[in-house]
């Protein structure tokens, strides 16, 4: 079986990003991973944001939580949002449990933690934040790795809401479910997943906002690949997975951006022939 060969990139230039868009559920079997299923668009932006300001907080206040009651407790109860009425504080645990599920039983929130808290900095937390709202969200891994994914190749480049209306129009054929949204909430989806971004680092301004290629961050490529796992790939198939295009990588950038991550020692890589290995603690040389 002969592997694909990877060039690097050019200094200053890019690949064409004229391709195919990824299809929900393609190449994955038993799937624990939303994003990788097939399953619905919904419409949960609609009420509000990402809440990534709200997201940060909790996890700063619940460092020792050991359940999904415990992060509950620290909201409703103990209050750590400093939400005003009980009201805002159930809606604010309802709206952040359907965002980054908050249990640490459930295998993608599990590997989420583990990588949040080897995260170095506050923009690599943010796309690692952004990584799990996109694997736990099928609308949002859709419109990062079909949308939103060009324009940062692209950037600076502007988002314009008309264009994520026109996505979503074209989309309804695969998700018809689209079509039953009205009017209003598809407009409120489009501008909460435009604010969203901006908030997670991957785009700039508020009235007229444009994409921001992020760096390249261990944390967020360990969290794909961890997903990947999960959804029983191989490592040779997860180094040509376009699900890389949630962090700006292209497929054919993949191999590089491990290679630069093993020489930093935040994984270990190696890869002869068709024969990949992956080690997520960097214990590889």
């Amino acid at each position: 079986m002969a592997i694909t060969q990877f060039s690097p990139l050019a200094e200053g230039k890019t690949k064409d990003s004229s391709r195919p868009t990824i299809e929900t559920g393609a190449n994955v079997v038993d799937s624990e991973i939303p994003a990788f299923t097939q399953g619905p668009f919904l419409s949960r932006l609609s009420a509000c944001s990402a809440l990534y300001g709200d997201f940060y907080s909790l996890l700063n206040a619940g460092a020792s939580a050991k359940s999904s009651s415990d992060y509950r407790a620290l909201i409703l109860q103990d209050n750590c949002l400093a939400k005003r009425t009980s009201s805002s504080r159930k809606k604010a645990w309802k709206e952040l449990k359907a965002r980054y599920l908050l249990d640490p039983n459930n295998v993608l929130f599990r590997d989420f933690l583990e990588e949040w808290r080897r995260c170095t900095s506050d923009q690599e937390r943010a796309l690692t934040a952004y990584c799990l709202l996109a694997l736990n969200d099928c609308l949002v891994a859709d419109l990062g790795s079909n949308y939103l994914f060009p324009r940062i190749r692209k950037a600076p480049a502007e988002v314009r809401q008309d264009d994520i209306l026109a996505y979503l129009h074209a989309s309804e054929a695969k998700h018809p479910e689209l079509k039953e949204w009205t009017r209003n909430t598809t407009i409120a989806v489009v501008q909460k997943y435009a604010a969203s971004i901006r908030d997670f680092g991957l785009a700039k301004g508020v009235y007229k906002k444009q994409t921001v290629r992020p760096a390249l961050y261990a944390s967020p490529v360990r969290l794909i690949i961890r997903a990947l796992r999960v959804s029983k790939n191989g490592d040779l198939k997860i180094i040509s997975s376009p699900w890389f295009r949630l962090v700006g990588l292209d497929t054919q950038e993949v191999v590089d951006a491990l290679s630069e991550l093993s020489r930093q020692g935040k994984l270990g890589f190696r890869m002869q022939a068709d024969i990949v290995e992956l080690d997520l603690e960097g214990r590889q040389r």
